[in-house]
């Protein structure tokens, strides 16, 4: 510690302002025969402490035999008294907790509310020291002292000057990122480099994050990319990683290397518990990155493994498939997206065949995501790339392991993002190879997670910090990420569901969970098409087709395919008729659609628009809804096809999939109307929501009708259906705002306020529905209304029969959906329903699985 030498200019502050404050205090004489004692602090002014009776200590400023108190000792605390509290700002209560060492830790809480650590006083020989304070002291001063010198050193010449002088006096990591959560990016930006000025100021050498976040800011080029823009960064921190963004696309990249560098320096400050200094700092960063659990309670791989063997017993009490993929994959992501890391990485897993084998595929960033600072040669920050991943790596197969029990090997690859190799395209693999479960669990010790591997790992790494491409004598395709039957939607599946998954998606059939007409209809017509080949060839009996093209066209009894089944009968039986062409009312309404909208926007014809589209309309739906049995229905996601099986469809119900085109004619002829003030608009709207009830957009369009008719028991009643049909946020975020804002304009606030906290809570980037809550409040206060607490709002909605999207029925029918899904091996669906899903609160576990199904 630089504690002698020449005064700094931060150091001539602290004189300044401590004459300024000592000034404002009374001295008075020490009555006999209590005495003064004195302290040299090289503060500018006289600082000491009077032992008072009953163990007490004054502390204080001196002249004399007088003393102006400002603070006392008494056990394990330094209390300020009431004046200097009034005089400075955020001053608290120190105090003094045993280390276990012969010594004690100095403490505050911060902003938080967390106890920041301002530094250590230790006991040698019955003399007291400091250590690890945060302000240069002569070092005559902070050694050999008496224990009320100590404490008056630690509380007059550590402690109040760092209040007075405007030095960052939290935790090291609330002194950086304590701004973040304050001000503005930009204003915090530049707060942190006014910090890291004055730590270098001070000669601090207890600074370590301060200097190490400067360096982030600096070499990550954030100022000079957005020097116009810096006061638009927002940031915002989640699941303990900051995240940074701007309008502005010229500093994309100089974004992403500060989040990169700061959370960096944010994992490193939680890693260690007391302020370090600068070259300190930089060897911990550079610890975390060889072995980052290494404060984990999941350090070791059994304890990991552990951990997601007993989410997936706890998984699997509640699951479709006890031992199913999907509580495989939803236990590992459980365990392992918890775990913090100091970089980001992507991984992907498969449990799915051959039995007893998973792939895992680990892709760490590029080198720019470690700071110069840290490693300036490039061999550097590679070495400690290769290091981080293979620490990451050994975590996730841990993680693997415990998730499934039946799991015996894995595959593993690890892929840098960095191309090290011009002259190949694949991906450049550190790791490539396998681990068994005796071989991951033996017993032994492995110091490094790099000895780990090169005594288990069964397969490649690279050789050297250059990153040598591994040798390969064949291109690498594990069946699991390759594109198999098991990819394709249910448009090309005859089969069935199997019957303990059946209940959860609503039917025995996987074509009853087809939601893309066009798809249906190839597969029908490629079907067709192969037995009309057949026939021909004298391939197949007459009998054996007839049979097959009745299945097809029971299963899927669109208008469309039950003509071509038809001709292709008439063929067989008396070779009458030829295969129709392609369907073709798909390609004709759509371009049906462009003509209307070219009138109506390009050339403001929006009658005639209107008059071709209903036309259109009329003539197609002809084609539809002939047989009652079997009613036309659009869907738009998987998720609408599900709530639709499970809580609207009818027993044995054969669905007719409604052209998309013709359900966007529709929307159009709404639309136009609507701004039209036409009241056909609210037909359209009706027909909408009568072919496709499991869609929120039909509902959305049908409130906005009765709203504007101001008929609010019927938009409330629309505001409800779409409630009870949403699994997205955002939809249910807008049902939540329809149906308070009924209840708005029905003149019940206190209701309507309680709802709109709710729609908040979902979607708190929707600007409408924030304006519309804030414009709330000023009529409840203008009114002298009482709104309700956040406690009292639940009760209020539970009082009045409105269900939490906690307990909405359609979200729980996607999520166990979504679980067949995955057992089953239909991907494609299952991700489609887990992307609804995990934009609800508290479904990264759901977001995971659904980008681990593909890489």
């Amino acid at each position: 510690m630089k504690t002698e030498g020449r005064i700094s200019a931060g150091q001539a502050k602290v004189e300044r302002q401590m004459r300024l404050l000592a000034q404002k205090f009374d001295m008075r004489p020490v009555p006999f025969p209590l005495k003064v004692r004195r302290l040299r602090l090289g503060l500018g002014v006289q600082v000491g402490f009077c032992a008072l009776p009953g163990g007490k200590i004054a502390m204080g400023f001196t002249s004399g035999k007088s003393l102006a108190p400002v603070a006392v000792a008494e056990g394990k605390a330094l209390r300020p008294l009431k004046k200097l509290q009034r005089l400075v700002k955020r001053v608290e209560e120190v105090t003094l907790t045993p280390d276990g060492k012969g010594g004690e830790i100095a403490a505050v809480r911060d902003s938080f509310g967390s106890v920041a650590p301002l530094g250590r006083v230790k006991e040698e020989g019955g003399k007291w020291g400091l250590e690890d304070i945060r302000i240069p002291l002569p070092k005559s001063a902070i050694t050999s002292l008496s224990r009320p010198a100590a404490l008056t050193t630690f509380f007059m010449g550590v402690y109040l000057p760092c209040l007075i002088c405007g030095f960052p006096l939290p935790s090291p990591t609330a002194s950086v990122f304590y701004h973040f959560f304050t001000q503005n990016a930009g204003s915090a930006i530049s707060s942190v480099l006014e910090d890291a000025k004055a730590c270098q100021d001070f000669s601090l050498v207890t600074s370590g994050l301060e200097l190490a976040s400067a360096m982030s800011i600096e070499e990550s080029g954030v100022k000079e990319a957005l020097r116009g823009s810096l006061g638009s960064v927002s940031s915002s921190l989640e699941n303990d990683c900051w995240f940074f963004s701007s309008p502005s696309q010229e500093g994309e990249e100089a974004l992403k290397k500060l989040e990169s560098f700061l959370n960096l320096t944010y994992y490193t400050s939680d890693y260690s518990p007391y302020p370090f200094g600068f070259w300190q700092f930089l060897d911990a960063m550079e610890k975390v990155l060889e072995d980052p659990l290494c404060a984990s309670p999941y350090k070791w791989a059994v304890s990991m493994a552990g951990r997601a063997a007993s989410k997936a017993k706890e998984l699997g009490e509640d699951s479709l498939d006890p031992e199913g993929e999907w509580v495989e994959r939803s236990a590992f992501f459980d365990a392992t997206s918890s775990i913090p890391l100091p970089l980001p990485v992507d991984y992907s897993i498969s449990f799915s065949s051959p039995p007893g084998k998973a792939a895992l595929v680990l892709k760490v960033g590029r080198i720019w995501r470690i700071p110069e600072f840290l490693a300036p040669h490039p061999l550097g920050r590679r070495r400690l790339l290769f290091l981080f991943s293979l620490a990451a790596a050994k975590m996730l197969c841990a993680a693997a392991f415990g998730a499934s029990r039946r799991l015996e090997e894995v595959d593993l690859f690890i892929e840098s993002q960095d191309d090290f190799s011009p002259r190949s395209r694949r991906p450049m693999l550190l790791a490539k190879g396998s681990f068994s479960r005796g071989d991951f669990f033996a017993p032994g010790e492995e110091n490094s997670a790099e000895e780990f591997f090169k005594a288990r790992f069964k397969g490649d790494l690279v050789r050297s910090p250059y990153f040598s491409p591994i040798p390969s004598d064949k291109e690498w395709a594990d069946p699991p990420f390759s594109s198999t039957s098991q990819r394709k939607p249910p448009e090309f599946s005859w089969e069935e569901v199997p019957r303990k998954y059946a209940s959860a998606l609503g039917t025995p059939f996987i074509s009853d969970l087809s939601i893309d007409r066009q798809l249906v209809c190839m597969k029908a017509f490629g079907a067709f098409e192969s037995i009309f080949e057949l026939m021909q060839a004298g391939k197949m009996k007459k009998e054996k087709a007839e049979e097959k093209i009745a299945s097809i066209c029971r299963l899927m009894p669109d208008p469309e395919i039950l003509q071509a089944g038809s001709n292709l009968s008439a063929w067989i039986s008396f070779n009458q008729a030829e295969i129709p062409p392609y369907p073709h009312l798909e390609r004709e309404l759509g371009a049906l659609l462009r003509e209307a909208q070219r009138l109506a926007q390009s050339e403001g014809r929006a009658s005639e628009a209107i008059r071709i589209l209903e036309e259109g309309a009329s003539r197609a739906e002809q084609e539809f809804d002939s047989d009652p049995a079997s009613p036309s229905r659009y869907f738009h996601t998987y998720a609408e096809r599900v709530v639709y099986n499970r809580f609207l469809a009818s027993m044995g119900e054969y669905t007719v999939l409604l052209p998309s085109s013709l359900f966007s004619v529709h929307l159009e002829l709404e639309e136009l109307l609507s701004r039209q003030k036409d009241p056909r608009a609210l037909y359209h709207a009706n027909w909408q929501v009568l072919h496709a009830p499991a869609t929120p957009l039909a509902h959305l369009n049908q409130y906005k009708e009765l709203s504007a008719k101001k008929d609010w028991q019927m938009a409330r009643a629309a505001a409800m259906n779409m409630l009870e049909v949403s699994v997205e946020a955002e939809q249910l975020a807008m049902a939540y705002r329809n149906l308070g804002y009924c209840f708005w304009m029905e003149g019940d606030i206190p209701l309507a306020f309680a709802i709109y906290s709710l729609a908040q809570v979902l979607d708190r980037k929707e600007e409408m529905i924030r304006t519309e809550r804030h414009l709330l409040e000023t009529v409840a206060r203008s009114s002298h209304i009482f709104l309700p607490s956040a406690p009292e709002a639940i009760e209020l909605i539970k009082e009045r029969s409105i269900p939490d999207f906690k307990d909405l029925r359609a979200p729980k029918a996607a999520r166990e959906a979504a679980e067949a899904l995955v057992d089953c091996g239909l991907f494609l669906p299952a991700a489609s329903i887990l992307n609804s899903i995990s934009t609800l609160p508290g479904a990264s576990v759901e977001e995971r699985v659904a980008s681990s199904l593909f890489l």
